[in-house]
């Protein structure tokens, strides 16, 4: 997980978790692996970034807490802080940002809007193999 700061704005400012929920449901059982990643998360967050890099932050999960890992994301997200989302899973990349950079061997082999892509199955399916 990489962070950039403001370096003029301090650390440990509240804002940034403001509104953002680290907290599971009653009842959930998330296991190691993914209380890793929500206490990595959350300490990226108390560092007051600008911009939060998540780097396949949901590989090896649970899909409960694959689940809990998106809304997380949106959370930060909807709170503001830019995000550069690295991940396999497509669908939930597309779902969860404004922009898209599809990469192959290093080079950008795709980029548009989300909402865009996510209508064009085709284009897709030529690069990722749906």
């Amino acid at each position: 997980m990489l962070c950039i700061h403001d370096l003029n704005a301090g650390y440990g400012d509240s804002r940034v978790l403001r509104g953002i929920s680290l907290e599971l449901p009653a009842g959930t059982a998330m296991g190691l692996c993914g209380e890793q990643q929500m206490l990595a998360i959350g300490g990226a967050l108390l560092t007051n970034p600008l911009l939060l890099i998540l780097d396949e932050a949901t590989e090896g999960l649970a899909p409960r807490v694959v689940s809990d890992i998106w809304r997380v994301i949106a959370d930060i997200r909807a709170g503001g802080i830019s995000t550069l989302i690295v991940d396999r899973n497509y669908r939930a990349v597309l779902a969860h940002t404004d922009r898209v950079v599809v990469l192959e061997k290093g080079r950008v082999v795709l980029a548009g809007e989300s909402a865009t892509l996510a209508r064009q199955p085709d284009a897709l399916s030529r690069f990722l193999g749906v």
